[in-house]
């Protein structure tokens, strides 16, 4: 029999929490990704302009306005915090745009299109370059196999369209060894535009990236036998 007692006590009964929804919680998520955006731009800035090892937690959350305690409810530590820089900031991600838009009706357009929209693209953003130094001398490359991985569909989707192109004459090379030394190629040349620009004699300053696609192209050796070829092969001694 119900007494008034338990009667009393299943108004006490646990209840489940309510499921907020609606304006104030979407206000909690849009201002918990505009405090994340904060630390991530004033990260990037810092890690540019003073290094990996120059940068500290204080001078982000300082530069973000944001206490300490707000940046680590975010990330673990400085590590963290690069590693998301890097994997938004890094040049690499500039490729699969670049090479899903390029234009031109033969290959050699086509790759020139590609070589003349990264030069434009990085000449707008060469602060991300150091972004790859700081890669390269601080971490070793280690987060750089993990962004050729997100780019692999684009690359196979552009060799794709290059083996397609109308009176492509590619030589039976495997498609990824061209795109490595192509990518290679651009790589160097922006690398040592960005680190010589100012020191590179006027013959050097002058010629554009378009040039050294041709050298991909067309190779560096005349068309027919040198007259090194006809003479007996150099042996050591």
């Amino acid at each position: 029999m119900e007494t008034r007692m338990t009667r009393r006590a299943k108004g006490f009964e646990a209840q489940p929490a309510p499921v907020l929804e609606g304006p104030m919680t979407a206000d909690i998520g849009s201002r918990s990704e505009r405090t994340v955006r904060a630390i991530l731009d004033a990260a990037r800035e810092l890690f540019i302009s003073q290094g990996y090892h120059g940068t500290g937690i204080r001078e982000v959350a300082a530069a973000a306005g944001l206490t300490v305690g707000a940046v680590y409810n975010h990330f673990s530590g400085k590590e963290a915090l690069f590693d998301r820089v890097f994997a938004q900031n890094n040049p690499f991600g500039l490729l699969p745009d670049v090479l899903a838009g390029a234009q031109g009706r033969t290959v050699e357009e086509i790759l020139k299109n590609v070589a003349a929209n990264l030069r434009q693209r990085l000449h707008q953003r060469r602060d991300l370059l150091r972004l790859v130094f700081i890669e390269l001398l601080e971490f070793n490359g280690r987060h750089i196999p993990a962004t050729i991985a997100q780019n692999a569909e684009a690359v196979a989707n552009f060799l794709e369209r290059l083996q397609k192109t109308e009176g492509a004459n590619l030589r039976a090379f495997p498609p990824l060894l061209l795109m490595r030394t192509f990518l290679g190629l651009l790589s160097a040349w922006f690398f040592t535009d960005t680190l010589f620009r100012d020191e590179l004699p006027a013959s050097l300053a002058g010629l554009r990236v378009e040039d050294a696609v041709d050298v991909f192209l067309h190779g560096a050796l005349a068309v027919g036998p040198s007259p090194a070829s006809t003479s007996d092969p150099i042996r050591p001694e």
